[in-house]
This record gives C-alpha cells, structure tokens and sequence, in this order.
C-alpha cells in the first residue's frame, strides 16, 4: 500500500513486466526523462475496455460480478479530469524523473460497490481468490511541486466515482 517511486517492482502480470522493461530502457538511455506511474483512470461516462469499471459493468450486464480479491481490498484510481490537471502543471515545470500519479488513498472494492449499487445485497458476487489486495499509489513527490492539496484528487475521484451509473 502507497507504493513510492523509489520501492522495488513487484509486477503482478506480463504487461507489468514490460512496463518495467521499458522503464528500464529509458534510464539507460537518457538521465533527462519523465515517467508517469498512473493509477487506474477511468472516465466516470465512458469505460475503456478491461479496466476495473468497464469489466465491472460487463459483469453487472451479465447478472454475475466476479473478483480475483476479498472485497476489503483497496485500489487506486484517479480520473481523467484529475490526471489532466496534473499533467498540465507537470508539462511547464521542466522536472525529470518518475512520478506517481494517483489518489493516494484508494477505495476499498466494498465501498466502490456501495457508491454505484447502493444496496448491493441483489448482486450475485463471485470471489475466486479471497486473498486481500491493497495497492495504492504515494503521489507524496508529485504533490511537492503542483498545487493541489493531499486529498483533492481522492475527492475528486470519489466526486467522478459518484457520477458512475450502469441504467441501461
């Protein structure tokens, strides 16, 4: 939980492998980058395929919501309204290195159910590995050069959170 940009990796998947792959390469090849470490975006209005929300939903549709985490689990997100506040800050200030860029301090995957559903009791919920998985993101090295409170992106991620409806 709060991963800082100097932890060690610990890729859960292929492509978490080849994201450090890349990082790699980019460090050996130049000391001037900028790399950003992103939490989960999401859009509250529209769901890119195979993200959290988006296979949520799917499986809303299909009468069965399926988790490979015990429902305490946290996650990180940050919307795109939030990322592209920061970034606009990050692109004029010249600074070099790795950030990350999330909400800090997650949801737990109960509470995410809780917003959306309200009574979530009428959901068929299937968990295939109850085992609990927290990641969250310090975006502590970020927040020391933009101008934005701790908590304004956690706000404004439950605020997009709240907007999400699955009403066909």
């Amino acid at each position: 939980i709060n991963c800082k940009e100097i932890d060690n990796l610990d890729p859960q998947s292929h492509y978490g492998e080849n994201k450090i792959k890349i990082e790699k390469l980019i460090k050996n090849y130049t000391e001037k980058f900028i790399i950003y470490r992103i939490s989960n975006l999401f859009q509250y209005d529209k769901f890119t395929p195979n993200t959290f929300f988006n296979i949520l939903k799917n499986n809303y549709l299909s009468k069965e919501i399926k988790f490979d985490c015990n429902l305490e689990s946290i996650r990180d997100f940050i919307s795109i309204n939030s990322l592209s506040l920061a970034l606009q800050q990050m692109f004029n200030l010249n600074k070099f290195g790795i950030y990350n860029i999330g909400s800090m301090y997650g949801l737990k995957i109960i509470d995410i159910l809780k917003i959306i559903f309200n009574d979530y009791s009428h959901l068929n919920i299937k968990i295939f590995d109850n085992s609990l998985k927290n990641k969250t993101l310090s975006i502590n090295k970020i927040l020391s050069i933009i101008d934005y409170k701790n908590d304004y992106f956690h706000l404004q991620t439950l605020d997009e959170i709240n907007k999400i409806s699955f009403d066909l």
